[in-house]
């Protein structure tokens, strides 16, 4: 939260500190969260030193609490994204791609819109953690907006502090350089160059670390290994309909009477996960027979994700629309062959 604050404000941790009357160092300690339960005086001097109103205040001293010491290593080591939803299938692309993160410093998923690569790589990643003694750091880009922000992303998640009149990509090499630590960059394809130029950077430098990254095209980095992820198989499509319309309906079951339909909307929906998912959340009040004759209209149909996903997972719609805002006009233009 203090971290969050501060960016807002446009503050580096030096420059917070000195109005906050701190050390830069015990500053750097809170918000990687070295220090979980500051001292109320400090958390009121770095408040003020902010210039937050009474409401974003209380919140960040209600903030102070000590967390359960068990849960320190967890954090410290696995920063990963906490899925709330089962893992349906990809056993076969689990296995290859652990033999490919043995052999490879820089792999990067790609593949479409909606066909799994974020979740595909947390699960990789969570699997491979006995093999990075200083643990795994994910690190979301769909929200960043500029070059510059995948840097301090990065410094932020792997808690390296900014230092004065150093460039933080430097800065960032020189911290990791002896850590056994992999790197997940979620999301990269609206700022391919800068993902680029900062994997190839930090690679260069720190010779224990690997990445993996998300994208729907390619970083064109030096040493990337490439691997596109293709739609789930029929079966692992019907079981991940079956697993997620079972959220929507604790009732529902794939049956003699229905089974054909379920296979029929999953092929018609060409085995994406998002789709289906999408899909399977209407039986709440749509059976797979009535899914399926609606189906001609699909952008229209799958208009009701989970609230709390990612905008551009919502809806099919939101999916293609991100997609189509990363086309340059040259692209946007049909072509008529």
């Amino acid at each position: 939260m203090l971290r969050r604050y501060r960016m807002a404000a446009e503050l580096t941790q030096e420059q917070l500190a000195e109005r906050a009357g701190l050390s830069g160092r015990g500053l750097s300690d809170v918000e990687r969260g070295l220090h979980a339960s500051p001292h109320a005086d400090t958390v009121s001097r770095l408040a003020e030193a902010l210039g937050l109103n009474q409401v974003d205040r209380d919140g960040l001293l209600s903030a102070r609490r000590r967390l359960p010491a068990s849960a320190l290593p967890l954090m410290d080591r696995a920063a990963l994204p906490l899925p709330l939803t089962s893992f349906v299938g990809r056993q076969p692309e689990m296995h290859d791609l652990r033999g490919l993160l043995n052999r490879t410093r820089l792999l990067t998923l790609t593949g479409v819109g909606g066909v799994g690569k974020t979740r595909l790589a947390v699960e990789l990643a969570r699997e491979a953690l006995d093999d990075y003694p200083d643990g795994i750091r994910f690190i979301e880009l769909a929200s960043l907006d500029q070059p510059a922000q995948i840097a301090f992303a990065i410094a932020q998640s792997a808690g390296v502090p900014e230092r004065s009149g150093r460039p933080l990509l430097e800065t960032l090499a020189s911290a990791l350089a002896s850590r056994h630590l992999l790197l997940v960059l979620d999301n990269c394809e609206h700022l391919l160059a800068a993902a680029a130029t900062a994997a190839d950077r930090l690679l260069q430098a720190c010779p224990h670390l690997r990445i993996v990254v998300t994208s729907r095209e390619p970083l064109g980095a030096e040493g990337e290994v490439v691997w596109r992820l293709r739609s789930l198989t029929e079966a692992d499509a019907v079981h991940l309909f079956q697993e997620r319309a079972r959220a929507a309906d604790s009732s529902f079951a794939v049956t003699e009477r229905n089974a054909d339909d379920v296979a029929e909307v999953c092929r018609r929906l060409d085995g994406l996960p998002l789709a289906i998912e999408l899909a399977a959340a209407r039986t709440r009040v749509l059976s797979p027979g009535e899914l399926l004759e609606r189906l001609n209209d699909r952008v229209g149909v799958l208009v009701s994700g989970k609230r709390t996903a990612p905008p551009r997972h919502r809806t099919l719609r939101a999916a293609i629309d991100w997609s189509y805002g990363l086309l340059d006009e040259r692209e946007r233009r049909p072509s008529i062959d």
